[in-house]
């Protein structure tokens, strides 16, 4: 598939979820739209790669950082967690949250403390009505505080949060911003506040009037013309932070999946709002994830049937059980209690255990694959080679990847890694030793020809065996992923790939075929 066409999908892709979030939300205010405007224009002009180091360094030697948060993607938090965490130790940071207000402090230090659990603490700061996005996405922010001794302190107002406009909140933050510079004169100040905040006439100059002299850092994510740009000449994999002055923008996602999370939060709180039982279509969105897959493959694959199950559905167990041999139920229930997704591919029913676009769109790939190679049954009879269950797990997360192209793999060292931490008496050790002697053997014969004799554990363990199969696929899967797109990888040569069913009785040949290929 061209490069172009490629970005030409993902931009329409873009394009429909925003409409859906939109659609949610309601049409902007014209102020708000003037307000996000501004934003935009600050990617406009020369934006270079550079390192993390360069990043790092700049944070190190500012005054304030100003972090962009999308407050309901979780990788956005946890590219601030990853910056703070390499922050020399013993460097003192205050924290500036959007996400709690200033009338807060007397909680956030309470908890921080440990004289107030987390139910105290949420219930306290009234995090549901006054933020509402998810917690855990910022509970590790608040985890690493207590860790190093950060304060944190709330930048909103509870007067703010509903109303207010923005350039009066911008003004209200900078002089709070300025204050706690002031108090606190030796300690880094990093803000975290919403995207649109961060023009840099907004917030950014409402403080610099204030504290003239004074270094800032702006760190922004994800920025959808910056994004498109590398796109375009195929370097989105590749680059992780640009700059452009004393402003970086962290490539953390792709625009799209980011504004997915924003409409999958909506769509579970204005459905929990209404009392609905189940308002979201996740059939219909893992239908359009195959559809447009099927598209970039120029392919057509049926649809109709698909339906989707969560474990929001109270119908959910009632329709597996009707849909499964009673042989499986065994197996199936494991997959229920290890919050596992899987695909029933006769009926084309999907069982989705979260919704994160990544797990929607391995589902969605896993269906594809069984689609076009006629695969109508799971891998759960325990009679497939070991390499077949790796090599649905492959397709899944290369097409997870087709969607995301920023998710990472298992890597092989770090399965050595981790197992010099586990305990012996673990059961993920027995996983990960399986992974390990599988990759030792596959490097054997890919250097020597020669199948060497599985040293780990016996596969008898089932789940054992589906769970090593995950990590592996997700390592080949990966492989796959950036020969395709690297060009190495033609769409006949893919198509002819996926065709090779799973069961069929010579599939360790084809297998070994694949290694060397991708070799």
């Amino acid at each position: 598939m061209k490069q172009q066409e490629w970005v030409l999908t993902r931009k329409k892709l873009l394009k429909k979820i925003k409409a859906q979030v939109f659609e949610r939300l309601g049409r902007p205010s014209t102020a708000l739209t003037q307000y996000a405007k501004r934003l935009v224009g600050e990617f406009r002009g020369h934006w270079r790669e550079v390192k993390p180091e360069e990043l790092l360094k700049a944070v190190v030697t500012s005054d304030v950082i100003f972090g962009s948060d999308f407050h309901a993607h979780s990788q956005s938090q946890r590219a601030h967690v990853r910056i703070l965490r390499s922050l020399p130790k013993g460097r003192r940071v205050v924290l500036a949250l959007e996400c709690l207000c200033a009338e807060d402090d007397a909680s956030i230090a309470a908890y921080l403390s440990g004289e107030m659990d987390e139910d105290e603490f949420l219930k306290a700061v009234n995090w549901a009505a006054i933020w509402g996005f998810p917690w855990a996405h910022y509970k590790p922010i608040f985890d690493l505080a207590r860790q190093n001794g950060y304060r944190i302190q709330g930048l909103s107002r509870r007067r703010d949060v509903k109303k207010g406009t923005l350039s009066r909140r911008d003004d209200r933050m900078a002089n709070d911003i300025a204050k706690i510079q002031v108090q606190f004169e030796d300690a880094l100040v990093y803000v975290m506040v919403g995207e649109l905040h961060l023009a840099h006439v907004h917030l950014p100059e409402s403080w610099a009037e204030r504290m003239p002299g004074s270094r800032a850092t702006i760190i922004y994510q994800d920025a959808e013309s910056l994004y498109f740009r590398l796109a375009e000449q195929s370097r989105d994999q590749s680059v992780d932070v640009l700059r452009s002055g004393e402003r970086f923008c962290l490539m953390v996602s792709p625009p799209w999946v980011k504004w997915q999370s924003y409409l999958t939060y909506l769509e579970q709180t204005y459905d929990r709002d209404l009392d609905e039982e189940e308002n979201i279509d996740y059939s219909d969105q893992i239908r359009s994830l195959v559809e447009l897959l099927a598209k970039d493959l120029k392919i057509e694959v049926a649809t109709s049937h698909l339906q989707v199950y969560t474990p929001a559905s109270k119908e959910t167990l009632k329709q597996l059980k009707r849909n499964i041999n009673r042989k499986w139920w065994t197996t199936l229930f494991k997959f229920l209690e290890d919050d596992r997704s899987f695909l029933l591919p006769k009926q084309g029913l999907i069982y989705l255990s979260g919704p994160t676009l990544n797990r929607a769109a391995s589902m969605a790939g896993e269906f594809l694959h069984a689609q076009i190679c006629f695969r109508s049954e799971p891998l759960w009879n325990g009679t497939e080679i070991f390499e077949s269950l790796i090599w649905v797990e492959a397709v899944a997360f290369f097409f997870s990847k087709w969607i995301n192209p920023k998710r990472k793999a298992e890597k092989h060292e770090n399965l050595q890694f981790q197992l010099t931490i586990r305990s012996p008496r673990d059961r993920g050790r027995k996983v990960l030793l399986m992974a390990l002697d599988q990759k030792m053997s596959e490097i054997v014969w890919l250097k020597t020809g020669r199948k060497r004799k599985r040293q780990g554990p016996s596969a008898r363990n089932k789940m054992d065996s589906i769970e090593a199969s995950r990590i592996l696929g997700s390592m080949l899967g990966e492989q796959l992923f950036l020969r395709f797109r690297e060009g190495g990888i033609e769409n006949g040569q893919l198509l002819e790939w996926l065709q090779f069913s799973p069961t069929d009785s010579d599939f360790d040949e084809f297998y070994l075929r694949l290694l060397k290929r991708l070799k």
